[in-house]
């Protein structure tokens, strides 16, 4: 049941004048639902249609504002993406240097005698001839034993032998035959020159280490005069070397 309590005719002419001013910035409809309102009491019965259309008026207006906040938050959140990917300098970054010396590697080689002693002087006493038999037998003759040494390198090496011609009885030389070995195998026999060094075959040595045994073998040549008997031989030693990565035909 709707009660209605009927205004007296000056509050109602306000009331009117009211909705009237409301009319002015509101839509015909909605002006006439508020006009019900006032002549309603606060409690009274509002048709569910009016109700309808004012909350559809009014969710068009939210929902053209969510609408507009959305748009705005897209855009804003797009502006300060696009702001962090411009500035990616502002990363955490962090450098470190350090000294350093670098020194370069050392190709050496020192004779040493078969004990290991520097800077040895050998001295051969009593070569004979050997007969055409006994002188390819490696074991006859009479022998020098020596050792390398390298450097902080891996090295190629080669011994080396000359004859001197001071000290060295005339006659003597052309009679005198050496054989050079170099740990694994021996040289082919030759006639040792005071100008032309006798080189063993290569081979190699470990850095800072020393060879095995290195050996010269001396003997006489059967034909050899009994006037050379007493006689003397001056000859020197030696041994070349060369960084072992080097290529094979490189000259030392």
């Amino acid at each position: 049941m709707t009660t209605t309590l009927l205004a007296d005719a000056p509050t109602e002419r306000r009331r009117r004048r009211a909705a009237a001013v409301s009319e002015a910035v509101v839509s015909p409809r909605e002006a006439n639902d508020r006009a019900a309102d006032i002549v309603a009491p606060a409690h009274s019965h509002v048709s569910e249609t009016r109700r309808a259309r004012t909350a559809t008026s009014r969710s068009g207006v939210l929902g053209w504002y969510s609408r507009r906040v959305a748009v705005v938050a897209v855009a804003v959140t797009a502006a300060v993406m696009s702001v962090g990917v411009a500035t990616t300098g502002a990363y955490f970054t962090d450098a470190r240097t350090a000294n350093g010396t670098t020194s370069t590697g050392t190709v050496t080689v020192d004779l040493l005698s078969a004990t290991g002693a520097a800077a040895p002087t050998f001295t051969v006493s009593n070569i004979v001839p050997l007969s055409a038999a006994d002188s390819t037998v490696a074991t006859r003759g009479t022998f020098v034993t020596f050792k390398v040494k390298g450097g902080s390198l891996q090295t190629r090496v080669r011994a080396t032998l000359k004859a001197e011609a001071t000290n060295t009885t005339a006659g003597l030389l052309p009679y005198v035959q050496v054989q050079i070995w170099n740990g694994t195998q021996w040289t082919a026999v030759s006639t040792p020159s005071t100008t032309n060094a006798l080189f063993s075959d290569e081979f190699t040595v470990a850095p800072n280490a020393t060879s095995g045994d290195l050996k010269i073998r001396f003997f006489l040549k059967p034909e050899t005069p009994n006037s050379l008997q007493g006689a003397t031989l001056k000859f020197t030693l030696g041994a070349k070397s060369i960084q072992a990565v080097a290529p094979a035909t490189a000259q030392y």
